[in-house]
Formats: C-alpha cells, structure tokens, sequence
C-alpha cells in the first residue's frame, strides 16, 4: 500500500483504523464512501504527500492526530454531520490555508490546529459548541475569521479565546460587519463596550484587556480560578467588578488605574494568593461574600486598606443568582401572557427588555420593572423577544435568558362548505376558509348507506378537488381544522348529489304513412329527472309550434291529411334545467292511396349510353312529373316534358352526381313523392392505344376517365378466341 498515490476505499467501510495510512508518503489523494463515520487515531500520520482528501457526509469524528504532519495537504471541507476533531488532528499541515468548522461541530480538544503555519482563514458556522481544549490555533497565524452568528453571540461563544495568540487582521459576522483591528484578543475587545467570558476558561492571562478604556463591564465565568497579573490595568470605563467564587489566585496590579470603578464584589471567601489588587484605583464599596472575620483571615485584608482602597465595606453579600429562567410563551390573541423569573442577591431590581419581529436592537419596556410581568398582546407581539435584566444593590448585573411569545389567532371557521349538485364526470371542489396559526385538515365522509364517517385518506386541505363517479350521489362530508395548539373545529356537513350526464342516445327518426294508418314519434335519453317536449312545423308554416299534451320520450298518433309534409323534433331537459335538442324529422302521409311499388334507382353508365329511369305506382288515374338537381345547385329543377313512368335520355358528362325524383298525382289531386336517386356518369377521355412490341418486352396500356366513385378492370382476348 505504500507506493500508492490515489486510494479509494470501498463502500461499506465504516471507520478508518488506527495507523491505516500512517507514513504513505507517495499517498497524494484518499476518496472515503459514504458509509464512514470515523477517522481514528494516526490513520494518515506523516502522509507528507497527501494534497486532498474527500471527508463524506456519514463522517462524525476525526480522531487524535488523524492527519499529524500532512505538510502538502491544502484544503478541508468539513461534512455537516461532523461533531469532534480530536488533539493534534490536522498539526503541522503546513499547507493548510482555510477550515470551514460546520454547524454540527460540538468540540474541539487541545492543539488541534496548532503549528499551521499557512492557515489564515477560518469560517466558523457552529456558533457555539460545548467544548474548546486548549492552544487549538497555537503558532498559527489566522488573518481573518468569518462567524456565522451574530456580534452578542461571539462574545458569548468560546471562539475568541481560541485566537488569543493569533494575529487576527479582520473579521465578518452574520448580519453586521466589526473589524478585530490589531493583533490580541485584548483588542478584539477593545471595540466592545460589555465583554462575557464563556464558561470553562479557568484563567484570564498576563495583561489580556490591559488599558482598554472602552471597555464598561465584564462578566467572569464561574470557572474561572486565577486572574493574573495586571489583567484588567488600565481598564478606565469598568465601573463595577465581580470575583467569581472559585478564584484562588489573583495576580498583582490586576485592577489597577481603573478610575471609574466603583463597585468590587469579592465573593469567594478565603482567596489564598492576592497580588497588589487596587494599585491607584479607590472604589466606594467593597461587598464580601463572607463575615468580617473571614474577611480579615483572608488574603484580601492584607492588600485592600479602607480609605486608601475603599470607602465601605458591606459583609454577607448574597451574590446576583437568577435561579428561575422566564420560558417561552404561546397565547391566543386576546389572552393575557405572563412573563416571570426568580432571583436571589440583595437589593434587587428589575427592567425587562423588548425586540419585536424585524427590529435589530432590543428596546426599555417602560414601566416594567417587577420579576413578574402580565399584559395582553396584541397581534404585534407574536414572534417578539424579551429578556429581563436585573441588578442588584452592589450594582451587579445578570441578563435572563432570551424567551420568545408567540401570539396565535383564535381558531375559528369564518367560511363553511356547501352542498354541491354535479353531473358525473365533472369535478366537484371542496371547500372552507378558517382563521388561526399552524392549521391543519381533515376530511371525512359517509357514503349512502353506510352507518359511520371514515378518514378520507390523502384529503388535508382547506379545498379538496375530486371527480366523483356514480357511488358518490348522497354522500357527506366535513372537514376537521386543528391548529397547533391542538385545539379541533368540525365544519357544516354538507351532501353532494351526483346527476347523470344528460345525453340522447337514439334519435327519432323520418316516417312514411298512408292515411289513416297510426306512427310512433320515439327518442331515448339518459339523464336525471329528464323531461320531453315536441314541436311540430305544418307544410307551409314558417315556425315551429309546441305540440300540446306530448311530453313522452315516445308519442303515437293517427295522422289526418294535414300531416303529409310535416316536421317534428323533441327538446328534453333533466332536473338541473339543462336542454338538447332532437333531429328533425318528416312524416310523409300517402292521402289517396297513392303506392310506390318500385322505386327509381341510383346507376352507373358511360357517356353516350342510354339511362332509363322508372318508377311503377298504384293509384287512380296517375299522372308523373321528374325532378332533378345538378351537382353544386342548392335546389331541385322540374324535368319539362319528362312526364312518364318510364324516362329515357343520353346522359352528357354535365349529369354525373345529378339527383332525380318523380312527384305521382292522382285524380284527386294528391301527390306523392319517389326516393331520391343519384346517377353517376363515367367518361373515358383517354382511349387505350394498339402497340407492337417484341416479345419479353413490356407493354403499357393507358385508359383515363372522370366520373364518381371510378373502378377500372381489364379484359382480354387472344388470337383465335371469340370471345
């Protein structure tokens, strides 16, 4: 494995073991698969040719010197997912330039990136991890660190002690934009009026915020045991100053030339080590946690001589706690909100502050000043920030932490669904408007004949679209709203009917009688509720008329005379009110008991033969008349002197498509009319010609024509055949 340069690990591989890699110089790439989660102890050790390595997602932990001494390794994309880098992990890379630390990386132990000496940019997105080590960026020269969180939470964070010993040029937070201008940590705070030490610093070192006159107050961690010498020197803005309680050690001239300090709280009891604390500096009131016996076997009487150090001395201080926290609050609008912590110290007093949504900096609640606080939000309030600061009669301070209240609107339905009428096959929509925060939906229904509702299952919004089929005609619904406080509302119950599709299916159709025989007028349709209206148009009307008393899909009647020649259709409407309309139709009523027993028919013939049209009847004292209509003409033309039964003409080639009819009239006047007839008339216009060719040749033959409908066949005869 030692003479390979590019390496990587197959699937399913789930740690990197102890020296795996340790001392492949000719390594220079290593791709790891998804499902690893941890590089351990020495696994890439003096991997001195190793230029990138691709950490995946499942990565959660890098173990002790993982990559100790890759001096050519240039880059590291952290995975969002990882949450350790052990000791000494990335020491000694020398090519090392920047680190992005990811939002999941809870702890970072000791030297971890010491000795980089080409790492200058640090992007910082975990805003606050759980743990630091010590010298984490000893001996490396960071210039400039990005911070994914906001000014208040970098003080508050461990991270500016990790580049106590960096030369830090600038710096970019979330938000807003503040330059760390020179080279210390001291600096970094010399542009913050109010500085927070985190909690696990043990010690503030040698000279750390030594002359910063911006600087007004600093709260010390409880886990802080030695300041050392004159740490705060210098320091003319502080005007209060609080020992923690596990200090044993402080260094000489630690609060020396603070001019405006007017307030020392020394809470622990017994320190054992006190330098030259107050060199220069007088403050009025010194508070001590113990008695005055304790005080005096202390340290502390030995170098704080009142007049000279103090105007007073206050024994049995009782140090600012809040042991109760305020909590996040939810209400409904128009509900009142109550807003409370608890605190021990002596003297205490009380302002609550307040952010609302879209404002930067937190504003005075006036007039609230209690531990506890009860007002009635309006809709401002929700999503609004506050916290309490309190203070106690030594001039301490503790900020509470900052809670948030969320202002729900009351639940409630403001629009019901309704009952809806459809037609099968369309869509049918669902629908009601609610009021209130973090809604959500339930439909729910009961088909005709069921006896319970059931969840309809997918259906959770506030409208719901649907194409019902026919199983859905009477069945209910309702919706349950729920917000996110849990609280239900059930809306109306509503019913949605399904109709059928209205549509006729068979229409009626032209009828032929003879006088006095009956004829059935029928229609069938399909629909709900569907109703029937007939209309009727006498020869020689010029509108329709309604045909009273005839309101049945199917009618019978006995026509008289007046019949022949008339039109009819049917209009039918379904229960929503909608209409079609039916074919038109003819009844042609036979009067004299004319009879047609051979109607004329349609033919084929060639131009110049002979067409002869016919058309036998029975009936007394006949008489005939033929009709015709050319192709393109709207209307039909009397034949003059075409007057018999039988009719023979030599149609041209203007008489392909022609229609004709024969009108019969007997003695009596009545008439009656044959069927249509259409004749078609072919053309040759080209004529086949004689050839003489050689035998095995081809032979064309050519024959063109014009006519309707045209079909060709040829014939033959070969010489000898007669026929």
């Amino acid at each position: 494995m030692g003479s390979e340069t590019d390496i990587t690990v197959p699937d399913g591989v789930t740690a990197i073991g102890k020296f795996s890699f340790d001392g492949c110089k000719a390594l220079t790439s290593v791709t790891l698969p998804g499902s690893v989660t941890s590089i351990r102890e020495y696994a890439f050790d003096g991997c001195t040719g190793l230029t990138s390595v691709t950490l995946p997602d499942s990565l959660t932990s890098i173990e002790n010197s993982t990559f100790l001494g890759c001096d050519s390794l240039t880059n590291v994309i952290f995975p969002n997912g990882l949450t350790s880098i052990r000791y000494f992990a990335f020491q000694g890379c020398d090519s090392l330039t920047n680190v992005t630390f990811p939002d999941s990386l809870t702890s970072i132990n000791d030297f971890a990136f010491c000795l980089c000496k080409s790492l200058k940019f640090v992007n910082i997105q975990a805003i606050k991890p759980r743990y630091f080590g010590n010298e984490i960026f000893q001996n490396t020269p960071v210039e400039s660190v990005s911070y994914a969180g906001t000014k208040a939470q970098w003080r508050k964070s461990g991270w500016p002690f990790l580049f106590s010993s960096s030369p830090i040029v600038s710096f970019m937070g979330s938000g807003e934009d503040f330059v760390i201008n020179n080279r210390m940590l001291t600096d970094y705070v010399g542009t913050a009026s109010d500085v927070t030490i985190p909690e696990g610093v043990t010690s503030i070192g040698s000279n750390a915020f030594k002359n910063n006159n911006i600087l007004t107050s600093v709260t010390l961690p409880d886990s802080l045991t030695s300041i050392e010498d004159y740490a705060f020197c210098g320091c003319s803005g502080l005007t209060c100053f609080i020992i923690p309680e596990k200090v044993k050690h402080i260094g000489n001239g630690v609060l020396n030339d603070c001019t405006s300090l007017q307030v020392l709280t020394i809470l622990p009891i017994n320190i054992r080590e006190v330098g030259n604390l107050l060199g220069n500096t007088k403050v009025r009131t010194v508070y001590y946690a113990g008695t005055e016996e304790q005080f005096m076997e202390s340290s502390c009487s030995g170098v704080l001589a009142q007049g000279t150090h103090y105007d007073q001395i206050f024994f049995g201080y009782s140090p600012l706690v809040i042991t109760a926290q305020p909590q996040n609050q939810s209400i409904i609008l128009g509900k009142p909100v109550t807003l409370s912590l608890t605190a021990t110290g002596d003297g205490l007093t009380y302002q609550w502050y307040y952010k609302k949504v879209g404002q930067t900096d937190f504003s005075i609640w006036n007039g609230r000043t209690h531990a506890t606080e009860t007002c009635t939000p309006n809709a401002t309030w929700d999503g609004i920030q506050l916290y309490c600061l309190v203070k106690d009669s030594a001039g301490n301070t503790e900020q509470s932490d900052i809670v948030t209240v969320t202002v729900t609107q009351a639940m409630s339905i403001t629009t019901q669904p309704t009952d809806k009428t459809i037609t099968i096959g369309q869509p049918v929509t669902l629908s009601l408007t609610a009021t209130g925060n973090g809604l959500t939906y339930q439909w729910y229904y009961k088909k005709k004949g069921a006896s319970t509702f059931s969840t309809w299952n997918g259906r959770t919004h506030a409208s719901e679209t649907v194409t019902p089929n026919a199983t859905w005609d009477g069945i209910q619904l309702y919706c349950v709203v729920k917000d996110s406080a849990g609280n239900t509302e059930q809306s109306d119950l509503v019913t949605v009917t399904v109709t059928q599709a209205m549509s006729i299916t068979t229409q009626p159709t032209d009828k032929t009688i003879t006088l006095g025989e009956s004829v059935t007028l029928s229609l069938t349709a399909k629909g709900d509720g569907l109703k029937y209206q007939w209309y009727y148009k006498k020869k020689g009307a010029s509108t329709f008329s309604t045909w009273n008393g005839r309101t049945h899909a199917s009618e019978t009647v006995t026509p008289n005379a007046t019949w022949d020649g008339i039109q009819l259709y049917c209009v039918v409407k379904d229960s929503t009110g909608k209409e079609e309309k039916s074919d038109t139709i003819s009844v042609k009523v036979n009067l004299a008991g004319i009879t047609i027993t051979q109607q004329p028919q349609n033919q084929n013939i060639i131009v110049g033969d002979s067409l002869t049209l016919t058309i036998k009847a029975t009936g007394d004292g006949l008489k005939y008349q033929w009709y015709y209509k050319k192709k393109g003409q709207t209307s039909f033309n009397i034949w003059n002197g075409r007057t018999h039964a039988t009719e023979t003409v030599s149609p041209n080639n203007t008489w392909d498509g022609i229609q004709l009819y024969c009108v019969i009239k007997d003695s009596s006047g009545n008439t009656l009319d044959s069927i249509v007839a259409t004749i078609s008339v072919l053309s040759v216009t080209t004529q086949p010609k004689d050839v003489t060719v050689s035998a095995g040749s081809n032979v064309t033959f050519i024959v063109k024509a014009t006519g309707s409908g045209l079909k060709y066949q040829w014939q033959y005869k070969k010489a000898g055949q007669t026929a």
